[in-house]
């Protein structure tokens, strides 16, 4: 019985020090991001303030964030092959790839909980925008 413990401790403790050994950064997407999205506002400059003010699309979502490291945009008046592309996940960064229409720059989650997400657009001027989670 002795042996049986010790190897089961001995084994928690090797699996465990494995674990924190690589160093390679990797995207860890926030369970509470995987689905579609709709904006509901967006904060704004008109060049001396920076508000929030309501916004609609009039689509049913406007972003939908898949477990799979990839995304939708419902935005007409995007190209379609602006639509969709990849995304990761580090230290509060969405970074987005493989759409030749999104800036290379990560933007920043400012919030996020199972149903509000605010991303900052991380450019010069105040750009943020507000979802709300869509349930279908």
């Amino acid at each position: 019985m002795k042996n049986l413990l010790l190897i089961l401790v001995i084994s928690f403790m090797v699996t465990g020090c494995n674990k924190g050994s690589n160093d390679d950064p990797k995207s860890t997407i926030p369970p509470e991001l995987i689905g579609k999205w709709k904006i509901v506002e967006l904060y704004t400059s008109d060049g001396s303030n920076a508000y929030w003010h309501v916004y609609d699309s009039g689509r049913v979502w406007d972003k939908w964030f898949k477990s799979d490291g990839t995304y939708l945009n419902t935005d007409t008046d995007l190209p379609i092959d602006c639509m969709s592309g990849n995304y990761t996940v580090n230290n509060n960064y969405i970074q987005y790839s493989n759409s030749p229409c999104v800036p290379e720059e990560p933007v920043i989650i400012e919030s996020l909980s199972n149903r509000e997400l605010t991303i900052d657009g991380n450019f010069f001027e105040p750009i943020k925008t507000k979802y709300i989670k869509v349930i279908e």
